[in-house]
């Protein structure tokens, strides 16, 4: 007995199970160049990277900060991470901030290099004189 479909059958599968996932990709990521003492940093994944937003993936050990921000590391959303600061960041302090390439997505995909970036808190604004 002969089985049409066999042949093809298997070339799907090797198809669907070798394919490996395209990198995953940080889309956008900010405050970029200066930002305000209370302003919140946000990294956002081109794909879920947290698939429970209260048990999933811990977002303080997805990213690096240099030097260490105090604040509560969380997800808005399945591809978004946000680092609240406690209090207001010192003016004129530099951050580096880098996203590693040791975490996977929930498709498997992971950076294929890690992202950095950094930012200053800017120093006080003159709104007016007199």
């Amino acid at each position: 007995m002969r089985l049409p479909f066999l042949p093809l059958a298997a070339i799907t599968a090797a198809i669907t199970f070798s394919a490996a996932p395209d990198p995953l990709r940080v889309m956008r990521a900010g405050p970029l160049d200066s930002a305000a003492p209370t302003d919140t940093l946000l990294i956002t994944f081109d794909r879920p990277v947290a698939g429970l937003l209260d048990n999933g993936v811990d977002p303080a050990s997805i990213v690096r900060i240099t030097p260490a921000l105090h604040g509560r590391y969380e997800w808005r959303d399945p591809v978004t991470l946000r680092v609240v600061p406690t209090a207001p960041l010192p003016r004129g302090q530099r951050y580096s901030v880098v996203v590693p390439t040791d975490f996977r997505a929930m498709d498997g995909s992971s950076l294929s290099t890690p992202y950095t970036f950094s930012f200053r808190i800017r120093g006080p604004t003159l709104i007016g004189s007199y």
